[in-house]
């Protein structure tokens, strides 16, 4: 097997020019394609299919080689150009970050998240609330509405890397097709030689998500960031509010400041909503929709509360009789905490979660008393928490 393009005759002209002071101080070797991929080596990379690379990433080498990618034709030393003692010659993740992220959106990569995280399953932790991102996914918000920032450096050329190998050969600096035609494509020069690297990770998120008062304040906003986020309630789907998808940070509607404890010592403040703020970035009368929000919100909380304390006085009573009421428990438990999430999150936060908790609550309990009283008839509801979308006119529609 034969990597290295060396036969006798290369290694005559070496040998000539050494002793001829004429041989480059900077020895280098090629190794083509086709000895990489020789019988008995790695025939079998180009085979259609993912193989898993650093940290779980998903790596298909025919999508990258004998193609054009980004305008370039790579080798395969393009990527594998380290030599990493007892693995031959290893990738480092440095060369991918340059491809896939120099010139790409704020945010984002070149070919898209997905691409080599794939689709993102399960619920993460951030800054102490949990987020389940294909959910998030599912109702458009993409990557970079929370990740702003993926990426350190920006995989630049100093003309100082040029210096290293030519001597005043600069008139083709700026012709990056013919660079990276003779470097990349021609004499596989790997990308790290030339670029400056690119660090890549999450460097800053969304402002709402950057909030840490938890550095004093345990979790004291907890659950008005997850009913705005819309996650976290039990019975609905995650829901987002629309606010935090247009990623405006809580300081966008908090405006107003007032003082705690009558004094502004050590800067002992906080930030009231205003509902200038509304007006602000709608128009006029948006800012007598967060009167209706509230409004409604309490008349909602109001309405759900003696059902909850009916429900739990009944299964207190019903299990006494030796029922097994373990469902209508559960349901009972879940009905408790949407109406304090409800409540403690502040439902203006994020109304069309709100509403809907509300309602799943109803449900959850009018099923709850159907199990302990089977003759229970479940009492008339108002239109919030009788029909799926009503807050839509309710809340919303009709004000404007």
């Amino acid at each position: 097997m034969k990597c290295h393009e060396y036969n006798s005759s290369k290694m005559l002209l070496s040998t000539i020019k050494y002793f001829a002071n004429s041989y480059n101080p900077r020895p280098r070797t090629e190794i083509p394609n086709g000895n990489c991929l020789q019988s008995g080596c790695h025939e079998k990379r180009m085979m259609p299919g993912k193989i898993k690379f650093k940290k779980g990433i998903d790596f298909d080498h025919s999508q990258h080689l004998n193609r054009m990618v980004r305008g370039k034709m790579l080798r395969c030393t393009s990527c594998h150009s380290q030599i990493v003692q007892g693995r031959h010659i290893d990738v480092t993740a440095e060369v991918c970050y340059i491809c896939h992220f120099k010139g790409a959106t704020r945010g984002e990569a070149i070919t898209g998240c997905p691409s080599c995280h794939g689709q993102p399953k399960g619920v993460v932790e951030h800054g102490g609330f949990m987020v389940d991102l294909a959910q998030y996914l599912k109702t458009g918000v993409k990557c970079n509405k929370c990740h702003v920032d993926v990426i350190k450096g920006e995989g630049s050329v100093p003309k100082e890397k040029c210096y290293s190998c030519h001597v005043e050969r600069m008139e083709k600096y700026e012709d990056h097709q013919f660079i990276h035609n003779n470097h990349v494509t021609k004499h596989a020069i790997d990308c790290v030689s030339c670029h400056l690297t690119i660090e890549h990770k999450n460097v800053k998120m969304v402002k709402t998500l950057e909030v840490s008062c938890e550095g004093c304040h345990s979790k004291l906003h907890s659950a008005q960031k997850e009913m705005y986020m819309g996650a976290a309630g039990r019975g609905v789907e995650n829901m987002p509010s629309r606010m935090f998808a247009a990623q405006v940070a809580c300081d966008g509607c908090h405006t107003q400041i007032e003082t705690v404890k009558g004094t502004h010592i050590l800067g002992d403040k906080s930030f009231k909503a205003d509902r200038r703020s509304c007006v602000a970035c709608h128009t006029t009368g948006y800012d007598e929709m967060l009167n209706v929000w509230g409004s409604e919100i309490n008349k909602i909380l109001n309405e759900l509360n003696p059902r909850i304390s009916l429900a739990s006085e009944t299964y207190n009573s019903s299990r006494k009789n030796g029922m097994n009421l373990s469902k209508a428990k559960s349901l009972i438990e879940d009905a408790k905490y949407n109406y304090r999430f409800v409540a403690e999150g502040r439902g203006v936060h994020n109304i069309e979660y709100a509403a809907k908790l509300a309602k799943a609550s109803n449900d959850m309990i009018d099923e709850a008393m159907k199990l302990m009283k089977k003759d229970f008839t479940p009492p008339e509801r108002s239109e919030i928490l009788k029909f799926s979308d009503s807050y839509c006119n309710i809340m919303c529609h009709k004000l404007i």
